[in-house]
């Protein structure tokens, strides 16, 4: 069984020989901290995924001269300021060209880019790539308060905005989808530690049926859509299931691996990484060791419907990184090696 089987057989529950390995979660910062001793482990470890070379955001970023050596400042293809003080970290968006709602009417919306088939693809591998955010474009746009309070006070240019960048997402999608990628990811931080930024009413009157729209472009051409959001967003889980969510990337920390199981066990495949508020960065190796095993054998029950994807940037110590991946390989297998007993 090849790396591209294995991972469609984890998502349609098809019982692959092991849990799928991706390095979605691993962030360039950590490549330039750790070094040759990521890379080593890697190498044992190696992934089930291509990288498809695609990007949504950025595409055509420029530098902005600032005179200082210690932020650098980018204009994305939106107009979008961005500034970051270190390598391999995306930044944070401090310039909204729709901070104020008068200018809407003058903006001009950038073009989505086309895409070539991917060059010396592996046909071993699954490709994943991802497609542009709707909510996080919205805060870049508009500013995280403006665009809460806009919410709140149900502005009528809120879903003139929804419709304009759902327009372009859309065509994105159609562009991306005629290259030979196996899926389409999209993300989108919809979470706090307790619950959604938004009344979920709000979240299923404005946001599902884009969502919807985004997702049916994708499974038109036979493909799998996968969805990243932080936080808690337990109120609209069954809503993206519904919308037609395959692979749902968590943040882990947030709830238990119990609660997980509960609300998406068996009914969409969980992109999983160690939590990485608490036991990855801050546990001994050996609590890193029963967390990983305690969500194989938890979530990794439905003959598929897991995939290790670790999150890890600064902070997780690598002797963590190498049981995480140790204990995966090891004891990620159909049926499981192990009963719950003998956690």
């Amino acid at each position: 069984m090849d790396s591209r089987e294995r991972v469609m057989r984890a998502i349609e529950f098809e019982c692959p020989d092991r849990i799928p390995v991706s390095y979605e979660g691993i962030y360039e910062a950590a490549f330039e901290k750790y070094g040759h001793f990521l890379n080593r482990i890697l190498e044992r470890y190696p992934s089930d995924f291509a990288n498809s070379g695609f990007s949504p955001v950025g595409v055509y970023r420029s530098e902005i001269s600032n005179g200082d050596s210690h932020i650098k400042k980018f204009m994305d293809e939106w107009g979008c300021i961005w500034a970051k003080i270190h390598e391999g970290l995306e930044g944070q968006c401090i310039g909204h060209p729709l901070s104020d709602w008068r200018f809407l009417e003058t903006y001009e919306f950038p073009e989505p880019p086309y895409f070539k088939k991917i060059s010396e693809r592996d046909p071993s591998k699954y490709v994943v790539s991802w497609a542009p955010t709707l909510f996080e474009r919205m805060q870049q746009l508009r500013g995280f308060q403006n665009l809460l309070a806009d919410l709140t006070r149900k502005r009528k240019e809120v879903c003139a905005l929804i419709n304009r960048i759902l327009e372009y997402n859309l065509e994105f999608i159609r562009r991306l989808i005629e290259t030979d990628v196996d899926a389409v990811s999209f993300a989108d931080d919809w979470g706090t530690q307790n619950g959604l930024m938004i009344n979920p009413e709000i979240w299923k009157n404005l946001f599902k049926p884009a969502y919807e729209k985004m997702f049916k472009e994708v499974h038109k051409s036979g493909k799998h859509v996968f969805f990243h959001s932080d936080g808690n967003i337990n109120a609209i889980i069954s809503d993206l299931i519904s919308c037609g969510m395959d692979a749902f990337y968590p943040q882990f920390g947030v709830m238990k691996i119990e609660d997980w199981e509960r609300i998406c066990g068996g009914k969409v495949c969980i992109i999983a990484s160690i939590d990485v508020q608490h036991v990855f960065p801050w546990g001994k190796p050996e609590e890193v060791k029963q967390y990983a095993k305690k969500m194989i054998e938890t979530l990794g029950s439905y003959d598929g419907g897991l995939i290790f994807a670790p999150e890890i940037a600064w902070g997780i110590p690598p002797v963590n990184i190498e049981v995480a991946f140790e204990t995966f390989w090891r004891y990620g297998r159909y049926p499981q090696p192990f009963t719950r007993n003998q956690l």
